[in-house]
Order: C-alpha cells, then sequence, then structure tokens
C-alpha cells in the first residue's frame, strides 16, 4: 500500500517509527539536503534574466549541515535574502554600485560608473529589487526529481529489503 504525505507531515510522524526506521528516514533526509546544496549553483547560475553571480560569493556560500532531525541546507551569503526575496524600494549607496557597474562592464570610466549607479540607485529607490528565487527553484528542482524520495527508499531499503 502506497500512502502520500508531505514532507512536513513526514517528519512529524518520524517518531511513531521504529528506531531502526526512523534514524533511515533521517539518513535519507540528510542526504536529500546535500544533493539539494550541490543543487543550489545550478539553480543560481539558471536564474533569469541573468544570474546573480558577479564574486562568486553567492555561488560558494552554499552549504548543507545535519540538524537533530533532518537537515538544513541553505547559503550563507550576506546578500543571498535580498537576492531569493527581493526588496521594498530603498536608496542603496552608490559606490558599491558603481564599482559593480565598472567589474561588469557597464562602464568605461569611473565617471561612467558612477552615472549607471546613479541611475540603477534611483530605479531602486522607486521599484526596489525583484525576487530571484533561486533557492525556491533548487528545492522545486529537488522535489520535480524525486530526489528525497529516491533517498528515503535507498535507506530504508537497507534496513528492511
Amino acid at each position: 500500500m502506497t500512502v502520500r504525505i508531505s514532507l512536513g507531515a513526514f517528519t512529524d510522524r518520524l517518531d511513531k517509527l521504529p528506531a531502526d526506521l526512523e534514524a533511515a528516514c533521517l539518513r535519507g533526509l540528510r542526504s536529500a539536503a546535500m544533493r539539494l546544496e550541490g543543487m543550489i549553483p545550478e539553480a543560481i547560475q539558471s536564474t533569469a534574466p541573468y544570474p546573480p553571480n558577479d564574486t562568486g560569493e553567492l555561488m560558494r556560500s552554499h552549504y548543507s549541515q545535519p540538524t537533530p532531525r533532518g537537515a538544513v541546507a541553505g547559503v550563507s551569503a550576506p546578500h543571498a535574502p535580498f537576492m531569493e526575496y527581493g526588496t521594498r524600494p530603498h536608496c542603496p549607496p552608490e559606490q558599491p554600485l558603481a564599482e559593480w557597474a565598472y567589474r561588469k562592464g557597464l562602464a568605461d570610466s569611473e565617471e561612467e560608473a558612477q552615472q549607471m549607479a546613479r541611475a540603477i540607485c534611483r530605479k531602486i529607490a522607486r521599484e526596489g529589487l525583484a525576487p530571484r528565487h533561486f533557492l525556491a527553484r533548487a528545492v522545486r528542482m529537488l522535489m520535480d526529481r524525486g530526489i528525497v524520495e529516491e533517498e528515503l527508499r535507498r535507506e530504508l531499503h537497507e534496513v528492511r529489503p
């Protein structure tokens, strides 16, 4: 018999399983989280209309960490939440934007980079930053590819073939 439950409901039911099955399920969830960690750079690179990747800090900051009830995967770069969820309109500092514009080849001189930064600041002040949802896409890819189910099945099969 097959029963479909959500991942949240599944973790709530772990306490009701025999110890060997609970341990196997936790190993499967941890393994899935490690695979999710590997999918985060893929999701960042596939972000449209362009990837949020300038210095590589976001790409380098992905991690997974075991917890007592499974694992956590995420991104630790300070700007990750702003890239994932976007921002409300605000006035960012111009100098980092000018440096970014110059690095990206959007300006040929410091003066042009400053002009570009002022224009970007005005746009952000009007519209904020659009969310990029790279982490949400990585989780969706994990689920769509059946990786959580695959890892759970593999671990459970080892316990009870």
